[in-house]
């Protein structure tokens, strides 16, 4: 705590493989109140969810995952193609109380980038391999960004990378929709969209794309799944 006070990085990683941060640390040992104190000084400078969300997420403060990741981040339209990526390195990476954070490894004390995932409008899942400038085939997770941006993280096997989908969706996804998650998905996000009895009001709805297959929830209470077939369509 002392470290914190005089200004280190909150998110540092501590060099055990297992309790790899200050508030994995506390959270072994118990101490809620430090627990709460890295959390709030962690989350200081970054806008939360409830800011500009009409959907509270599933993010909390005690889902974490690590792992080696292979990252590669830029704006959206600079983004190359998936089948062949240059710029992807190998980073330590953890999720933590809704940020993504990569350090350059696992002995790094402070991150090199870091993703508020709250900010994710829409993932996308690449069960194919992609190969790395160092020639390492990895199945890929792309995260765009409300500010125009994408990360891209790749997973050795495609094990891993289901686990890191099901532990990033649960950061920005709500609990209303996340039956979405469970399915063999290539594209979840949230879009604008006009239903057909008002075409003067827009909202915001979740949706999945599998194989030719659009699910689609409004996320209400009372709303239900609804699923359009696109090779069914005769407009578009």
């Amino acid at each position: 705590m002392e470290l914190v006070f005089n200004g280190a990085d909150v998110m540092c990683a501590t060099g055990d493989p297992v309790y790899s941060t200050p508030y994995v640390l506390a959270q072994r040992a118990g101490q809620k109140l430090q627990m709460e104190f890295l959390h709030q000084n962690k989350l200081s400078d970054f806008p939360r969810l409830d800011q500009w969300s009409e959907n509270p997420s599933l993010s909390d403060a005690s889902l974490f995952m690590d792992g080696f990741l292979y990252v590669s981040s830029g704006p959206v339209k600079m983004m190359p193609d998936r089948r062949g990526r240059d710029d992807m390195a190998r980073r330590w990476c953890t999720l933590e109380g809704g940020f993504l954070s990569y350090y350059e490894n696992d002995r790094s004390p402070s991150a090199i980038g870091r993703v508020d995932v709250t900010e994710v409008v829409s993932l996308a899942i690449s069960n194919s391999e992609t190969m790395t400038g160092a020639g390492m085939a990895v199945f890929t997770i792309e995260l765009y960004l409300r500010t125009e941006r994408a990360l891209t993280v790749g997973a050795e096997t495609q094990d891993t990378q289901q686990d890191w989908i099901q532990a990033l969706t649960k950061c920005f996804v709500p609990s209303k929709v996340e039956g979405l998650v469970q399915k063999d998905s290539k594209l979840i996000g949230r879009l604008q969209y006009k239903e057909c009895h008002d075409l003067y009001h827009w909202r915001t709805g979740w949706f999945m794309l599998e194989g030719s297959t659009l699910h689609f929830s409004s996320g209400d209470e009372e709303g239900e799944e609804e699923v359009l077939h696109l090779k069914q369509l005769q407009e578009l």
